[in-house]
């Protein structure tokens, strides 16, 4: 799509955004990111809370993917937040699953182990409900760091051996996301 006519749109956007950072170019995706709030006006009422839940979901994304551990905590509690205001009933258990085991990495990685560890059980269940399996992984993975972090070394193999499960199954075993594990 032109440029221009994603930047005409909050929700074009916002999927400009989220495209840019899968293809891991995060400057253009804070450049739509940038637009996207300032077109919320343009939508429905009914469909501004969702915009806005999408956004911290985004802005989570983007915050860990440029390494600014503070920004991913403060938009994923945001993001966590809107999802439980806007109660989507499930229907966005892909967002929950993604923003709860990014918050859950940023929190082992900032040193907040116990809050790391609520987010990411709770990430685990929603990725195994939704048959999320790169979440389950990383949830997993992060959880094994976790526990090594505490010094509980078996309970941490435990996860470990999981989350290696995970990604022996899905031929991830050779990838940069099964080093943690």
């Amino acid at each position: 799509l032109p440029s221009d006519l994603v930047q005409a749109d909050p929700e074009l956007a916002l999927l400009g955004a989220a495209d840019r950072i899968v293809r891991g170019d995060p400057d253009a995706a804070a450049a739509y990111l940038s637009v996207a709030p300032q077109r919320a006006e343009l939508l429905s009422e009914e469909r501004r809370d969702r915009f806005a839940l999408l956004l911290a979901v985004v802005n989570t994304v983007l915050a860990w993917q440029l390494g600014d551990l503070d920004q991913v905590l403060v938009a994923g509690e945001q993001a966590l937040a809107l999802q439980s205001l806007v109660g989507t009933g499930g229907v966005d258990d892909d967002a929950r699953a993604i923003t709860l085991s990014t918050v859950g990495a940023a929190a082992v990685w900032a040193g907040q182990l116990d809050g790391a560890e609520l987010h990411l059980r709770e990430g685990l269940a929603v990725a195994l409900r939704a048959g999320l399996l790169l979440q389950q992984f990383a949830c997993l993975s992060q959880l094994a760091l976790l526990y090594a972090m505490r010094g509980e070394l078996d309970e941490a193999s435990r996860w470990g051996t999981n989350a290696v499960e995970v990604a022996a199954e899905q031929s991830w075993s050779s990838s940069t996301q099964a080093a943690a594990a």
